[in-house]
């Protein structure tokens, strides 16, 4: 395992490049992030749950409309213990079958999450070579999105926060994160994530990883990455971070830094335990219903502003919160709305 890892980390560094995306509008980047999305290993359920085939149905009714450049996923991607080698079946029943829509069709960047570490995490990693459109080189890597007719560029960084904090004993534990299972391997992804932002002249920056940093929800905060990841973030102005593991919507703002949380794709649970855990008046939105079929979020880029609103699986608009260029000056009021 150490000696994977190891080699994931020196496959990363050679993720440099600029994307264009065949369905790219001249002066927009449009793209979803869902987490948390990866079915359930029964037949009875038809490997799914109703709230993932509605968050399925709901992208693909956007797309359509207004057609989306790639999809972001923030792991749990197979429920309960992942997938045991790239031929398994649940990449046909759990993803395949149920973001089948063609407006799907584009690219899809993934992360890992703690129930894809349970099982065969290389496997997923695998399953890039097999797949169109499943994209998923290293277990953390970047890519980097130009917004079609501008000089505008989208940093997308994703992370594996499993590698960096440890596993849970359980998706209900309440017993915090163990560390890293293995430190040197986590160092080097964090000294990766510093040199990735530092360097980067991208007009947004996006970080995205499984385990939030901040989160009201069952699971809370994530002290390891306060701890190690915070303050990088906001030296160098970074624009977002993307998380899920919590089975609801979440906007967070602590520091002027805006934290996105959405874990509802499989599962919803509207249960804002650990509000009081957060810094004082950073909750803006929490919200998970069942009976609107869970939610994801919708971003839109251009060079003005970046956009992400917060969206139901039937189609609902829930909030939704403005984010300026890195470059822009006089940038402490982000606009936000509860629509």
């Amino acid at each position: 395992m150490a000696f994977f890892l190891a080699l994931t980390v020196i496959q990363v560094v050679l993720q440099t490049q600029l994307v264009y995306n065949v369905n790219a509008e001249n002066g927009v980047l449009r793209f979803m992030v869902l987490g948390d999305w990866g079915g359930l290993p029964f037949p009875m359920f038809n490997y799914s749950t109703a709230i993932e085939r509605g968050v399925a149905d709901g992208m693909a009714r956007l797309a359509n409309k207004k057609p989306q450049d790639f999809v972001i996923a923030l792991g749990d991607n197979f429920y309960f213990t992942g997938v045991e080698n790239v031929e398994d079946e649940r990449f046909f029943l759990t993803y395949e079958n149920v973001f089948h829509d063609q407006s799907l069709q584009i690219p899809w960047y993934v992360c890992a999450g703690n129930h894809d570490h349970y099982g065969n995490v290389s496997a997923q990693i695998a399953y890039t070579k097999k797949s169109n459109r499943w994209e998923f080189p290293s277990l953390f890597y970047s890519k980097t999105f130009a917004v079609q007719g501008t000089s505008t560029t989208v940093q997308l960084i994703l992370i594996d926060t499993v590698l960096l904090c440890g596993n849970t004993a359980s998706d209900q534990s309440e017993t915090p994160l163990p560390g890293p299972k293995f430190p040197e391997m986590a160092d080097r992804q964090l000294e990766w994530i510093v040199h990735e932002i530092r360097s980067s002249t991208a007009d947004y920056i996006l970080v995205g990883g499984h385990y939030p940093i901040y989160s009201a929800g069952m699971h809370g905060n994530t002290q390891i990455l306060i701890d190690n990841l915070t303050p990088i973030f906001e030296k160098y102005d970074v624009t977002a971070f993307l998380s899920g593991h919590d089975h609801n919507n979440q906007h967070i703002i602590v520091n002027n830094l805006n934290y996105l949380v959405t874990g509802c794709a499989t599962f919803a649970q509207d249960w804002p335990l650990k509000q009081d855990e957060l810094p004082l008046g950073s909750l803006h939105f929490f919200w998970a219903d069942g009976k609107e079929l869970g939610g994801f979020i919708a971003f839109e880029a251009n060079e003005s502003s970046m956009n992400a609103t917060f969206m139901s699986g039937t189609g609902l608009e829930l909030h939704q919160v403005t984010m300026l260029p890195r470059k822009t000056k006089n940038k402490s009021k982000y606009k936000f709305q509860e629509i």
